[in-house]
């Protein structure tokens, strides 16, 4: 075969030509994000970069559509991502631990409820040493010698649930419909499942789409108040619902919390 015509991310990145000869060569990662996720899209050990950024990036489009960002591109490192109560938090490190400490810094400057989700470490690659840019691109090409890793969410389900009122005396539930790929058919499938129970006329009561926030609770405030929270853990739920009963004075009670990501469709009684 002739020689291969080196494509221009490998011509213009100088320091390929000093690799040649060495026994590791650049891991690339990236970070793909979107403003309406609670979670990333991402790919590291990679050994191009732009191969980095289009595998998150494209993976991150299909799950969102438009608005997907490359949070974070880089090499040789290590990067953590945090989810606190309103947001994502990212950094980088040269190893896990110091990524992990920083983004924690991130957010707990800005946020609560600061957990790390996950921690993607790019290391340098083993790789083969070569004569000349020419047998060096075919190496990095060469689909045998790719052990990239990738964390591509793709979005589980839609959960809706229906019931009848909070002021219902003849059939006090909730009907949950989770892990539907549609709001429509969640919504739907919830209301007539209320309907049939029931006996009555029923509506919807709130849609969560779990690539935003996956996890939903109900909380009743006194005797005639209902209240749903959608955010990304039970725990920042719980969080959000206290303090939305300590502002209004009333003494709170929780229905239930549900995961959008769960496929069921299930009633949960509202006690008094």
């Amino acid at each position: 075969s002739g020689p291969i015509s080196l494509p221009k991310h490998i011509r213009d990145f100088d320091e390929y030509k000093d690799l040649r000869n060495s026994d590791y060569g650049y891991s690339f990662i990236a970070v793909a994000v979107h403003p309406n996720a609670s979670d990333v899209w991402a790919t590291w050990n990679q050994r191009s970069h732009p191969k980095a950024v289009q595998t998150a990036l494209s993976a991150c489009t299909q799950a969102m559509g438009k608005g997907c960002v490359v949070a974070v591109k880089s090499w040789n490192v290590s990067v953590a991502v945090v989810r606190g109560q309103t947001n994502l938090w990212y950094a980088s490190g040269a190893a896990a631990q110091q990524a992990r400490e920083e983004a924690l810094r991130v957010c707990r400057a800005a946020d609560r409820g600061c957990e790390v989700v996950h921690t993607f470490v790019s290391e340098p690659l083993k790789q083969q040493k070569t004569r000349n840019n020419q047998e060096y691109a075919k190496f990095l090409l060469d689909p045998a010698f790719d052990v990239s890793k990738s964390y591509l969410p793709k979005p589980r389900g839609f959960l809706a649930i229906a019931w009848t009122g909070v002021s219902s005396q003849i059939w006090r539930n909730l009907v949950v419909a989770s892990g539907y790929p549609t709001a429509q058919e969640a919504e739907k499938l919830a209301i007539a499942r209320c309907q049939a129970e029931s006996k009555q006329t029923c509506s919807s009561f709130g849609v969560v789409d779990d690539r935003q926030y996956p996890m939903f609770a109900v909380y009743l405030h006194g005797q005639k108040q209902a209240y749903w929270y959608s955010n990304t853990t039970e725990k920042n739920l719980e969080r959000m619902a206290e303090e939305h009963c300590r502002e209004t004075g009333m003494n709170c009670q929780k229905v239930g919390v549900f995961d959008a990501r769960q496929s069921a469709v299930s009633i949960h009684p509202i006690q008094k």
